[in-house]
């Protein structure tokens, strides 16, 4: 689905992760994809992308906003503890991912989240680990792309009218 505001249009896009969508926000500044709880494939034993992810091949948004944290889970029900796998992207997979979406800059987040539920406590590996994990695959599957490290309270201000300034988001 889609919306508009202002200059600004918002198409909301389907990806693995039953009930989750991703973001496509466009406009004269440029294009941004916000891709959040998201698993490289449906079966949790698959490694391989799913076919779902097929629209996002060569998407090649300006920026790309990417959640890889490997989150993993501690399930309770009926109090027995039920372990889970990876419950969102590992770096490595993100980084496969982000190679395939192909954007011009590429940021982790979700990183700082530890959610603690009803019946499940959520833990994610440390930012540092992350972040150079992903760097270093990204860094051998696609050199063109940059990752921008970014931290709770950074903001991205986007002016109508203009352009993205990706060397300014690169220095930072």
């Amino acid at each position: 689905q889609q919306i508009k505001i202002g200059s600004m249009r918002v198409t909301a896009l389907k990806h693995v992760s039953k009930g989750h969508l991703a973001y496509l926000i466009e406009g004269e500044c440029g294009r941004i994809l916000h891709l959040t709880d998201a698993k490289m494939n449906r079966f949790e034993h698959e490694k391989r992308p799913d076919f779902a992810w097929t629209p996002y091949q060569n998407l090649a948004p300006d920026i790309l906003f990417i959640a890889a944290g490997s989150h993993t889970s501690r399930f309770y029900r009926d109090e027995v503890p039920l372990l889970s796998l990876e419950q969102t992207l590992t770096p490595l997979e993100a980084a496969r991912l982000t190679s395939w979406i192909n954007p011009k800059v590429a940021c982790i987040f979700g990183l700082f989240n530890h959610s603690i539920w009803k019946n499940r406590f959520e833990f994610v590996m440390p930012s540092h680990v992350v972040e150079e994990q992903f760097a270093w695959a990204l860094q051998h599957m696609n050199p063109h792309i940059r990752c921008l490290p970014v931290r709770p309270g950074f903001t991205f201000e986007v002016e109508s009218g203009k352009k993205i300034n990706l060397n300014l988001l690169a220095e930072l």
